[in-house]
Formats: structure tokens, sequence, C-alpha cells
């Protein structure tokens, strides 16, 4: 039985933060050291899960759970080093979807700051509900958490 889809809508979000801190060190909060500071409320998996980057182009954003299972978060499709990253990634039901989102992070010097510029195009079956969610979750995570580590890195430097 087929059930009749909901309408396909686009949606872009775009998010700006300004960090206290070096472009290379939110870089890195961004790209390598994901586990020192991503929350683990934020996490899909049990206890003990974490996430990671293979950073190149067609590598894997992935949450890795402890009983061997996991979740892909997204796929790399451009690095530019120091300034941008660029990934691809779906949403299933469970999730608010089905919808599919191309995401950059656009990373430049902002008087001795750096600026995110964070851009989210999505497409697919979003309802308000669901992209008010993932509003709320990218500015957790990159306005909040993100911000919060690269200015204490910056501190100790």
């Amino acid at each position: 039985m087929y059930e009749t889809p909901e309408a396909v809508l686009t949606h872009t979000l775009k998010l700006n933060f300004t960090i206290q801190a070096k472009r290379d060190v939110v870089w890195r909060g961004l790209t390598s050291d994901l586990d020192l500071w991503f929350p683990k409320d934020a996490l899909a998996g049990p206890e003990g899960s974490r996430i990671r980057i293979d950073l190149k182009p067609g590598g894997k954003m992935v949450e890795e759970w402890p009983d061997g299972g996991g979740l892909v978060w997204g796929e790399v499709t451009t690095i530019q080093p120091d300034t941008m990253l660029q990934m691809t990634g779906e949403l299933f039901p469970d999730w608010g979807g089905p919808a599919f989102s191309f995401r950059t992070y656009k990373l430049s010097d902002d008087n001795g700051s750096c600026r995110l510029e964070f851009e989210e195009c999505s497409i697919g079956s979003l309802n308000e509900s669901t992209l008010k969610s993932l509003e709320e979750g990218w500015v957790y995570l990159y306005g909040e958490q993100l911000k919060q580590w690269c200015e204490k890195q910056h501190e100790t430097l």
C-alpha cells in the first residue's frame, strides 16, 4: 500500500557564528577533534558512542557505536583546508524526513576571531517542526558547543 507523499520542499538555513579563536583551532574542532567537544546528548547511539570524520572527498562523518552499530551523518564532498568543508547528508523519515541536505561550513578571519558561516540547503518532505529542530540542533552544536571548546583552546595558547 502506498501513502500519498507530502509536498516536497526546499529550504535554506544560514547561520553565522563569531568564535574568539584562530581559524586553525576552529578547523581542527570542526574536522579532527570532534570527540573533544561534541556533546554526548547530540549523539543517537548508546553510551560510549563517538563521532569522527574521514577528512577526504568521499569520506564519511560517522557516529560509531560501541556495539559495532553506527550512523552516517554525512559524506564529505569538498575540502579546502582551514577554509571550507562541504558535506551531503540524508534525513530518514524516523528523523523528520525523508530529505537530502547539502551543508557548507566556511571559515574566515574576523578581527582576530574566526567567523563560521554555516549553510544547509535541504530538499524533501520537511515540516516546520523538523526545520525548527534542525536549526536548534545546529545552533547548539556550532554556536554553543564548538564555540565554547574553541574559545577554551584559544585561552590556553
